[in-house]
């Protein structure tokens, strides 16, 4: 459900690789295709991604509900779907995100 009077389409972003099972989750790397992102759960029963949304959220700053995996479920690349945001949000965000690490 978007909020009132704002028209934006989901922002995809493709995840290319999650590194899994670290003690700290973080922000890897960045380019004009794709993030690299180190999660702190194990690949199994969903933990990973879960994760990984949470991870995203918290970054961008948005709800839960407002992230969600497009594809990618059993895979290290994967599309996340960040709903009412810009994609020039959620990169930003990001990139605030790697350079404080």
């Amino acid at each position: 459900m978007r909020s009132p009077g704002l028209d934006l389409p989901p922002s995809q972003l493709l995840i290319r690789y999650c590194v899994l099972n670290f003690d700290l989750m973080k922000t890897l790397d960045m380019n004009d295709d794709a993030v690299g992102v180190q999660i702190d759960a194990p690949a199994k029963d969903g933990e990973a991604n879960a994760a990984l949304l949470d991870y995203i959220s918290s970054v961008i700053g948005v709800k839960k509900r407002q992230v969600s995996l497009g594809s990618g479920s059993k895979s290290r690349d994967k599309i996340v779907i960040v709903e009412e945001v810009t994609l020039q949000t959620v990169f930003d965000a990001l990139n605030r995100a790697l350079m404080s690490q």
